[in-house]
């Protein structure tokens, strides 16, 4: 192992409820493995990489051996100052929606967060997969009973978030957190169809959105409008937004703002998107054909004036309704189910099995390599 320096706990560890008391990181060479305080972690492979550092798959082993994701911060200050804050605002939060941080370590170089591992794909993979296998049917991308399904769950997750008292680093108590971050690269779904937010690295508490007025931080494409605007206060209504244009692009892989210009270029796309934003984007029953009351709870919580959309717990409460109006509708069990038979098909395994089962118990099947709906049958597994 190399050598590691002790942390100042000092500030760290205000309001870190459930996470292990910071010490020292150590990382060996070539990167095989970690060790935070007595616990060893060594290191299986990459899973993830952005601007922000590593995500990597890793097993625990202290008496028992357990799956984790170890994400790292690099050694750029902006980005240690991200992962310290991911550290202290998810540990506040302790809910099945999110991904939950178990410890934190603090090393000469770069510092480590231990979390959650998701056995599956984040969302925006998921659209890459399904293009790979061209599995469009009338314009749509993931079938939008199973975009409202993940939406469902995600609301469930923001909910507690923008409603849990919490207490600040001086000790007051602040009503909330917003993710500011919701995007399909941050709604992970594993393999058995579980659905959770992950990556509060940019979040603040609801206290500190005045404070933060100006600051463009987040994914461009998934942005409120407010968010832009640097003479507007944000508050949790962002979050509905960037879920609401999350699901937009879930269901038809395409997304205005993104496709207006290269992603390199930032600040042609922050004008592109602040134009974009002046009529909102393009009505889903426009581009796809999809079904009415799915495009007017995604439509509602994309209202380009905040106080129109839906809080949370009113987009669950939509989404329920339309899901299950027929008395049975999506689960977690048939979404694993369905993405078991998108990953057979890129495997080239046997999946016949599976489909047999999708086309009794669901209103999804595969035939000829193409997703076929039945619209007016919906059976659950």
């Amino acid at each position: 192992m190399s050598s590691s320096s002790n942390f100042s706990f000092e500030d760290q560890t205000v309001g870190m409820d459930g996470i292990n008391p910071i010490v020292g990181l150590e990382i060996s060479d070539e990167k095989k493995s970690i060790q935070i305080a007595n616990a060893h972690i060594d290191l299986i492979e990459k899973i993830g990489e952005g601007g922000m550092g590593e995500v990597w798959h890793g097993r625990l082993k202290t008496g028992v051996v357990k799956n984790v994701a170890v994400k790292f911060s690099g050694s750029r200050l902006d980005s240690r100052e991200g992962l310290r804050r991911e550290a202290n605002l998810a540990a506040k939060l302790d809910h099945h929606a999110i991904t939950q941080i178990s410890m934190y370590g603090a090393g000469k170089e770069e510092d480590a967060i231990v979390m959650d591992y998701v056995n599956g794909a984040d969302s925006g993979k998921l659209m890459e997969r399904f293009a790979k296998c061209n599995l469009h049917t009338d314009g749509i991308l993931i079938p939008e009973r199973f975009v409202a399904f993940i939406g469902w769950v995600c609301c469930e997750g923001l909910d507690y978030a923008h409603t849990k008292d919490l207490e600040d680093h001086e000790g007051d108590i602040v009503h909330g957190i917003i993710h500011r971050d919701i995007s399909p690269s941050n709604i992970l779904i594993d393999n058995h169809g579980s659905t959770k937010i992950s990556d509060f690295g940019i979040g603040i508490l609801s206290s500190e959105s005045a404070r933060e007025m100006g600051k463009m931080t987040g994914k461009l494409p998934y942005f409120a409008p407010e968010m832009i605007d640097s003479s507007v206060e944000i508050d949790e209504k962002a979050d509905i937004y960037s879920l609401g244009a999350s699901m937009y692009t879930l269901a038809t892989s395409r997304n205005p703002i993104s496709e207006s210009t290269d992603s390199g270029n930032l600040g042609l796309m922050a004008g592109n998107a602040a134009m974009i934003h002046r009529t909102g984007f393009p009505p889903l029953e426009e581009i796809i054909d999809v079904e009415p009351e799915f495009a007017r709870i995604v439509s509602k919580a994309m209202s380009l004036d905040p106080g129109e959309r839906y809080s949370a717990d009113e987009m669950q409460d939509a989404l329920s309704a339309y899901m299950y109006s027929s008395g049975f509708g999506p689960t977690r069990k048939a979404l694993g189910l369905y993405f078991q038979i998108l990953n057979g098909m890129i495997g080239d395994q046997p999946i016949g099995h599976l489909m047999e089962r999708a086309k009794k118990k669901m209103p999804y099947f595969i035939e000829n390599r193409k997703i076929r709906l039945k619209k007016k049958k919906y059976r659950d597994l």
